[in-house]
């Protein structure tokens, strides 16, 4: 099973880019699990989890919640290994960006989470950045650390000699970025 993840702020066409490739994949036969966010930008639940909408983008708690539970998953299907693609609208390096923002972690837990997630964005196979643009706007629904995900992003790639491989920016119109998301992933992932 492939790992393949979307990364970058809200509003920059990460799960229209999932939802298009997910198509395309059923098209070609291919099986394929996906893990999104717990709740749309209305605040309505799409799984039930315990705590309350407005606090995912308030505590630290509610992002280790949906992190963990990402972890456990992409780890459970990895070991049943029944899908081909494994598709998530969201990378182990959203929560460390989110923590930063926030800032309500001590020294030692974010030093112990920033070595996790270091750790974890090894075993993706493709990520798919998703750059801020010319026509980035924000909705005002959700949280926006652009300058943190952009410094953390850079990092990543600068010091992690496998990110290279992994990540592949998108630096297109908003209209154009399901396409290349899925024109990329033909030639370098089926």
């Amino acid at each position: 099973m492939k790992k393949i993840a979307f990364y970058g702020n809200s509003c920059t066409g990460k799960t229209s880019s999932m939802y298009e490739l997910c198509a395309y994949l059923t098209k070609q036969g291919k099986t394929f699990r996906t893990h999104s966010m717990p709740f749309d930008s209305s605040g309505s639940t799409k799984n039930k989890k315990p705590f309350a909408a407005d606090k995912l983008e308030e505590s630290v708690y509610s992002r280790y919640y949906f992190l963990f539970d990402q972890l456990k998953e992409e780890s459970y299907q990895k070991v049943i290994n029944e899908y081909d693609y494994f598709i998530s609208e969201m990378t182990a390096l959203d929560l460390l960006y989110f923590c930063q923002w926030v800032g309500e972690l001590t020294k030692n837990e974010e030093s112990t989470i920033s070595e996790m997630v270091w750790n974890w964005m090894k075993t993706y196979d493709k990520v798919y950045y998703m750059l801020d643009s010319d026509f980035y706007f924000f909705d005002g629904a959700r949280f926006n650390g652009t300058k943190i995900k952009d410094a953390l992003s850079k990092y990543y790639i600068d010091n992690h000699s496998y990110a290279s491989k992994a990540f592949t920016i998108v630096d297109c119109g908003l209209e154009e970025r399901a396409q290349f998301v899925k024109k990329d992933f033909i030639g370098t992932m089926l």
